[in-house]
């Protein structure tokens, strides 16, 4: 009888761990994006990734934060909708677009033409001393997959940064980060 019911135990646990779709295998968490800055390629080590649900202004935001394995570069992935709802964000193309022509005398920020998303990117200074500019950004996060039951998310992103400080320029291109696990916080 003992034989019987672990056997019986294995089977339930074996056809619960089975995926719902027949042929799926749900792919592997990740704790890593990569980017090319500039055309050299790097990883990042993720630190955050998050998901804030603001109800009481109808908003969510998707961070995701990372630190190169080198230690010399932090860069932050963050996207918006217009919307609480839900554990996970839309599949689609977000648009990052910031520029420099904010009218002071305004109370709107029209440097912002798009409230889709932004990348924040700092570079070491020192063995402690992290250096963010403001940059004018152009680019896109594309979210091709998004599983709201077991919050993952994997997408890529590119952008082109001009510093508003010194004019310099970052190209960030094959961007890409796959089946990053983010906790969901209200």
């Amino acid at each position: 009888m003992k034989k019987l019911s672990l056997f019986i135990a294995s089977a339930i646990v074996f056809f619960a761990s089975c995926s719902k779709e027949a042929g799926h295998v749900e792919p592997k968490v990740t704790d890593t994006f990569s980017a090319k800055f500039n055309g050299t390629s790097y990883t990042f080590n993720i630190e955050a990734a998050v998901l804030l649900r603001s109800p009481n202004i109808s908003e969510k935001r998707l961070i995701i934060a990372g630190t190169s394995t080198d230690g010399r570069i932090k860069l932050t992935i963050a996207l918006w909708e217009p919307t609480a709802a839900g554990s996970g964000v839309s599949l689609k193309s977000y648009t990052i677009r910031l520029s420099d022509k904010d009218d002071p005398a305004t109370p709107e920020d029209e440097s912002q033409d798009s409230m889709d998303g932004n990348l924040t990117v700092g570079k070491k200074l020192g063995s402690s001393w992290w250096s963010y500019h403001e940059y004018a950004e152009n680019g896109t996060i594309n979210i091709s997959y998004c599983n709201e039951a077991n919050t993952t998310i994997s997408g890529t992103f590119q952008a082109e940064l001009t510093d508003l400080i010194d004019s310099s320029e970052i190209s960030i291109t094959a961007g890409t980060f796959s089946n990053i696990k983010y906790t969901v916080i209200d």
